[in-house]
């Protein structure tokens, strides 16, 4: 993974047109699988956008929409009281930055964590959790989307973990979350 990502080099819509060679509107059309084109020319823009590693800004459609930017948090369980108290200051915070909450369980589908996450990536606009996959291949398996890996592996005594003796299994770290451009900067 980069150590620092250059905005200013993320593709974009008139990249994958001039690659394609076709309009801008043409690349819209072809991303969001409209009629008006062909199936080659769509079959080329799709070609074009794949190479230069484009993907729609969902948070810049949510713009022209009007929809909240939503985000991702990975969890690994719900029956570890952990997990719906981080769920609740993460849904609690986002909210109060307009943000909307996508929670789910990624220890349910383990076999495949690739396929899981880049699912879970097309639909929100960032993700934070408990990946199950090296930092290495985040490039590959988010693009350019806003990503915070809290941990490896969960696991009782690493690091922002502790016993408790209230008779809960653990307690959470304290942490405070802000996302990012919730209050208009980047």
């Amino acid at each position: 993974m980069k150590a620092e990502r250059d905005r200013a080099k993320r593709p974009t819509v008139i990249d994958v047109a001039r690659v394609a060679g076709v309009s801008r509107q043409t690349v819209t059309r072809a991303m969001n699988d409209m009629v008006g084109i062909s199936s080659t020319t769509r079959e080329r823009v799709l070609q074009a956008a794949k190479e230069l590693h484009y993907r729609p800004s969902r948070f810049g459609r949510g713009l022209v929409v009007g929809h909240r930017p939503t985000l991702g948090l990975v969890i690994e369980g719900l029956t570890n009281p952990y997990f719906p108290e981080l769920a609740d200051g993460v849904v609690e915070a986002a909210s109060r930055a307009g943000w909307n909450v996508l929670v789910t369980d990624g220890s349910h589908d383990s076999s495949n964590p690739v396929r899981f996450l880049r699912d879970l990536a097309a639909q929100v606009d960032a993700i934070i959790g408990y990946l199950r996959i090296p930092a290495v291949d985040f490039d590959d398996v988010f693009g350019d989307l806003p990503v915070v890996q809290l941990e490896d592996q969960p696991s009782p005594g690493s690091a922002g973990w502790s016993r408790s003796t209230s008779g809960r299994a653990w307690s959470p770290p304290s942490t405070t979350f802000s996302p990012a451009g919730a209050d208009g900067s980047s």
